[in-house]
């Protein structure tokens, strides 16, 4: 899972995006304001804070680098571009490795209590 947190007219925004099972979360001071399965390189959601300004923000993940960018923009106009620290990235990787290993021993022990 990634996460950016960032402020917009003192109200929290935080994004989070898993990089196992595709789903992206948009909260604005704790309450989702949007959310959707993705599973391509690029997405975009679109919200509103409480004073009715529009706001929107791209996640994109670099084919090369295979870093996730979030681009925060209000009413059409970029504020900022946020990338995760790399201590960051490396605890998601290995949450991620985790996650996938105990998966696969327990697919191979549903398996073999299958197994006459």
């Amino acid at each position: 899972m990634v996460y950016f947190d960032y402020f917009i007219n003192q109200q929290a925004l935080k994004i989070e995006a898993s990089n196992w099972c595709g789903l992206e979360r948009v909260l604005l001071n704790g309450k989702v304001v949007s959310s959707k399965f993705n599973f391509t390189n690029q997405s975009q959601h679109n919200f509103e804070l409480l004073n009715g300004q529009q706001c929107s923000l791209t996640l994109h993940l670099d084919p090369v680098s295979q870093q996730l960018r979030c681009r925060i923009y209000k009413n059409q106009h970029l504020l900022t571009s946020l990338v995760p620290s790399a201590e960051h990235l490396k605890m998601s990787q290995k949450q991620t490795k985790q996650v996938m290993v105990i998966s696969s021993l327990l697919v191979l022990l549903t398996m073999m209590l299958l197994m006459p």
